[in-house]
């Protein structure tokens, strides 16, 4: 356990020296800071809320502390699956916006979602990369689009994207006709 944390330390020690070299070479043109760690999986979290508490949220805590501190950026966290028991966590330790709304994960529904953190997180993501992009016609990849938009776009707080990197399966049409059909909407 102390190795393991030892080694959690240290890269994380790591990652906020080179996150502060690089928002101060931005020197102010730099708007968010992404990072984070997949935590989850289709059903739940792939470690318990305790080990999250115990071994990443002090240093989370550091890490963003130390950002806002010295730069007024928006946090974006990656963390894939069902994590939608840590969500909470996640906003109190200063995360912004959440990536990738990986809808097919228990308990991601985009109106649940937005009713309970849209006044308090920002959501990226939420088009399905593992069964609906691939499989869908390009007609209800815009039906999707309107209909995600509709829900997590109402009041603003959100960017439409897929629900992580689109695999080869996809069809060229579907990605056009999600880029296509968000161009359309007007907010």
């Amino acid at each position: 356990e102390d190795l393991a944390f030892a080694m959690i330390e240290q890269h994380n020690k790591y990652r906020l020296e080179y996150a502060l070299k690089v928002l101060e070479a931005g020197g102010g043109r730099i708007h968010e800071l992404m990072g984070g760690g997949d935590y989850g999986a289709q059903e739940g979290l792939l470690i318990s809320k305790n080990m999250f508490n115990k071994f990443f949220r002090p240093l989370y805590k550091k890490f963003y502390s130390e950002i806002k501190k010295n730069f007024d950026v928006e946090i974006f966290f990656h963390c894939c699956g069902s994590v939608v028991d840590l969500i909470p966590d996640l906003i109190e330790l200063g995360v912004t916006i959440l990536d990738p709304i990986q809808t097919s994960a228990r308990g991601m529904e985009i109106s649940s979602l937005k009713n309970n953190y849209g006044n308090k997180l920002n959501f990226h993501g939420a088009i399905d990369i593992q069964q609906f992009l691939p499989n869908a016609t390009e007609e209800e990849v815009r039906i999707e689009v309107k209909k995600v938009i509709s829900i997590l776009g109402k009041d603003g707080g959100y960017m439409l994207a897929p629900g992580h990197a689109i695999q080869a399966d996809t069809p060229i049409g579907n990605i056009i006709a999600m880029y296509d059909e968000a161009n359309r909407i007007k907010l």
